[in-house]
Order: C-alpha cells, then structure tokens, then sequence
C-alpha cells in the first residue's frame, strides 16, 4: 500500500499533541550522530549510548546495570558485525539497502535484551539510533505494528515506501522539512520519518 500526504499530515497532528520533540528529533538526530561518531562499540560509548535508550524507554522493565551487564559481552561481535554489515550501506537508505544485507546487526542487538515475545522495538531502536536513515524504528503505541517481527516489520515498511511515487515521496520530504522547523541536521532520516509518520497518521486516522 503506498504511503500518502492525508496520512503524513494526519501523523503530524499526532506528533504535535503526544509530547514528541517539536523539531521532529531534528537535533536528536544530530546528538546521536556525535555519539557514534566513529562507530567505536566500545565501554566508553555504550555509556553514552545507553541513556538514550532509556530516554525513548527501549530499556524497560530492566536497569541500566542489567542491560550493561548483557551488552558489554557483545560489544566486541556487535563491532565486527557492524563492519561486515551495516557499515557497507552506511551511505544509502531503506530505499536502497535491503533486509539481507543489514539482518545480521538487529539480530545480534535482539540478542542483549532478554523478551517474553519477538518484540522488535529494542532493536529497532537500537539500530535506529546508529543508522536512521537505513533502519525504521517500532513504536507500538504510535505505530500499532507490534505484531510483526523486526525483518517482516523492515519489509513491509519499505515495500511501502518504493510503492509509493517518487512525486509523492518527494512531496512528503519536502513536507517533513518544513515540518521541522528549523535547517534539518545534514544527517537527517528523511525516508525513514516519512515512513514513520504516515504510518502513525494511517494507525490514527479520525
């Protein structure tokens, strides 16, 4: 199904009356960016990485200690998986990057954080976090897509997205931009917000 204008501006308006960042995570985007600067999985980094799931609550029900305690044995798979993976697409996009090329990454991620079910929106977030414009994220209360698994959710969302015209899609980028608010951070997911937001707009429509 393809992705349209009436369900960006319907996604908008949910936006704007949930508490979400007014700049549409425009200058989220950017600290994420200084985070992962070189992409050095490291302690130090994960430090810093950390708050920030739990700031979009991708950490819950567990402590910060605990998810340390998971991750920190990872850290040294979770780089040489990136640089086998994710880092060979880091220039494209969920238009031009498939899921076989990437699957690997959001598997090992799943593997930090112990769930009753195949809940894709701690990946999800962590991948989203270090590569947005290649990874869309999972939110199950905006999005309402939680019963799909993280490959099947990447999937559909981007068949949606290449089933959508390139006038549309450009219509909903230029939209997004004025959305924002401010000049967009030079890293910012276009494709992936848009997707976002019309699939919010589509799980809220009046």
């Amino acid at each position: 199904m393809a992705l349209t204008s009436e369900e960006f501006e319907a996604g908008v308006a949910y936006w704007r009356t949930s508490g979400f960042d007014a700049d549409l995570h425009n200058s989220f985007y950017a600290q994420m960016a200084a985070i992962n600067a070189d992409y050095t999985f490291d302690q130090a980094w994960w430090m810093r990485f950390l708050p920030k799931l739990g700031a979009w609550r991708a950490t819950r029900p567990y402590s910060y200690a605990a998810i340390t305690e998971w991750a920190l044995p990872l850290l040294g798979s979770l780089q040489a998986t990136w640089e086998q993976t994710v880092s060979q697409c880091i220039a494209g996009d969920i238009a031009s990057v498939e899921w076989g090329q990437v699957a690997a990454f959001p598997k090992l991620i799943a593997e930090i954080k112990p769930t009753k079910s195949q809940s894709p929106v701690f990946a999800s977030k962590f991948c989203h976090f270090l590569a947005p414009r290649i990874f869309p994220v999972v939110d199950n209360a905006a999005l309402g897509m939680a019963h799909l698994d993280y490959a099947r959710y990447y999937a559909t969302v981007r068949s949606e997205w290449l089933a959508t015209s390139a006038v549309v899609r450009e219509a909903l980028i230029e939209q997004l931009r004025t959305e924002i608010g401010v000049e967009p951070f030079r890293g910012y997911p276009f494709e992936t917000k848009a997707i976002e937001l019309c699939l919010i707009g589509r799980n809220h429509a009046v």
